[in-house]
């Protein structure tokens, strides 16, 4: 992806001591766009997405290979229409299937699971892909 002006990139170790940090820097940048309907439940909605996903990075892509880490591009897209926030998500970790990951069963308590099924939910648009030895998350919001 080609970096624009107000791109935020950050790159952090894949460890769960850095997910606060990804959350305050998604928190400020959401604070900078101007009307934001529910700026405070959009930020966080948008918060919980990105780390649920970032913490399954680290619990699962990185699993047997610590030390591994976690690029992340912050966008705010205004056109073409609509304006959306963009969060794109990439590590170096086993490669990941979502198909095989089954939609929890909300009538029963589990202690994992939720992860994915959140992101999807929060999201507008989330999406996976494998390319060459990198795991690529796209999550989208729409503003």
């Amino acid at each position: 992806m080609n970096l624009q002006a107000d791109d935020l990139r950050l790159d952090l170790p894949a460890t769960n001591k850095y997910l606060n940090v990804l959350g305050a820097c998604l928190d400020a940048f959401i604070a900078r766009i101007e009307a934001v309907e529910d700026a405070r439940i959009t930020a966080y909605n948008i918060e919980l997405a990105v780390n649920e996903i970032v913490a399954n990075i680290i619990r699962h892509a990185y699993a047997e290979h610590p030390g591994g880490r976690v690029s992340i591009v912050i966008r705010l897209i205004q056109e073409p229409e609509p304006r959306r926030l963009l969060i794109e998500l990439s590590d170096t970790g086993m490669a990941f299937d979502p198909d095989t990951v089954a939609e929890p069963d909300l009538d029963e308590i589990q202690i994992h699971g939720y992860g994915l099924f959140l992101a999807r939910s929060l999201m507008d648009a989330v999406s996976y892909i494998r390319r060459q030895d990198r795991n690529e998350w796209s999550l989208t919001k729409y503003l």
